[in-house]
C-alpha cells in the first residue's frame, strides 16, 4: 500500500512546494518515506530469495535448476478443519508412528506367545512292529529233538514324558510379557500424542481462520477507508502531512498483520495435515 503511495505523496509535495503550499520539511519528509519503503521492500526480497535457496538441501539440487523460473506465491487452500471425532480415528490409521507402534506390540506378542509354546512338554509316542523268524522242528548237538516255532509279528506302542527339571525358571517368559506390556504402553502414548496434536491443530488452525477473516472482511477495508479519506483531506489542505503518513503507516502495518494472518492460517493448516498423517499441500 506504501509502494502506491510514496511515489505520489513526493510528486504532490514537489509540485505544492513550488506553489509555496508546503515547506521543505514536507518535501524531505515524504522522500525519507519513500526511501524508507523502498530500503525495507529490497530487505524483504533479499530474504524471499534466501528462503528459496534454503530449499536446495532438502531437494538435493540447487532451486534454480529445478525451478528456473519460480516465482513467490503465497496462495494457498486451507484444509477443513472439520469434528475432532472423523479427524482423530483418521490420524490413528495413517500415522506411520501409530502404526509402528502397533506393529511392534503385535511382533512382541506374537514372540511372548513362541516362547510359551516351546515351555511346553511335548510327550513321545513310538509305535513299533517287529517280525520273528520262523523254525520247522529238528534236533540239538545232543540229538535231541527240538520243537520248531512259527513265524510271528508283534506290535509294541511306547509313552515318553520327559520331566521339565531344566524349565522350572520363567525368566524367558516374565520378559516376553514385560516386552509386551511395554510396548502397550507406547502404543497408547502415540495415540494419546496424535490425538492431543490433532486436537491442537484443529483448534489452531480455527482461530487463524477467524483472524484471517476479520482483517480481510474488517481491518483493511476500514484502513482503506481512512487512508483514502485523509489523502483527499491533505489534498485540500485540511490535514497535515504527519497525519496522512500516520494513517498510511497505519494501513500498513494492517496489511502486514493480514499477511501474517495468511501464513499464520496456512502454517496451521500444515500443521493439522501433519497431525492426521497426510501430506502437506499448499
Amino acid at each position: 500500500m506504501l509502494s502506491r503511495r510514496c511515489p505520489t505523496v513526493v510528486e504532490a509535495n514537489a509540485v505544492r512546494r513550488k506553489a509555496g503550499d508546503v515547506g521543505g520539511i514536507e518535501l524531505l519528509q515524504s522522500r525519507v518515506e519513500r526511501d524508507q519503503f523502498q530500503a525495507d521492500l529490497a530487505q524483504a526480497r533479499g530474504e524471499a530469495d534466501s528462503a528459496m535457496l534454503a530449499l536446495s538441501p532438502p531437494l538435493g539440487r540447487q532451486f534454480d535448476a529445478l525451478f528456473p523460473d519460480a516465482q513467490l506465491a503465497c496462495d494457498f487452500s486451507l484444509v477443513d478443519g472439520g469434528d475432532a471425532s472423523t479427524l482423530v480415528p483418521q490420524a490413528l490409521d495413517a500415522r506411520s508412528d501409530v502404526r509402528i507402534a502397533r506393529a511392534t506390540l503385535d511382533n512382541l506378542r506374537d514372540g511372548a506367545a513362541l516362547v510359551r509354546a516351546n515351555r511346553a512338554v511335548d510327550p513321545t509316542v513310538t509305535l513299533g512292529l517287529a517280525a520273528a523268524r520262523g523254525y520247522h522242528d529238528g534236533f540239538d548237538a545232543s540229538g535231541n529233538p527240538v520243537d520248531g516255532s512259527p513265524r510271528s509279528r508283534a506290535l509294541s506302542l511306547s509313552l515318553a514324558i520327559p520331566i521339565p527339571l531344566s524349565r522350572r525358571d520363567k525368566g524367558d517368559v516374565v520378559q516376553a510379557e514385560a516386552g509386551v506390556t511395554q510396548a502397550m504402553l507406547a502404543l497408547r502414548q502415540a495415540e494419546l500424542t496424535a490425538e492431543t496434536q490433532v486436537r491442537t491443530a484443529q483448534r489452531q488452525l480455527r482461530a487463524a481462520q477467524d483472524r484471517l477473516a476479520r482483517y480481510r472482511d474488517s481491518v483493511l477495508v476500514d484502513a482503506q477507508k481512512v487512508v483514502d479519506g485523509m489523502r483527499l483531506s491533505y489534498v485540500k489542505g485540511n490535514a497535515s502531512l504527519l497525519e496522512w503518513l500516520a494513517a498510511q503507516r497505519s494501513a500498513d502495518e494492517a496489511y502486514q498483520g493480514y499477511v501474517q494472518a495468511r501464513a499464520d492460517a496456512a502454517i496451521a493448516s500444515t500443521q493439522l495435515q501433519l497431525a492426521i498423517g497426510q501430506r502437506p499441500r499448499l
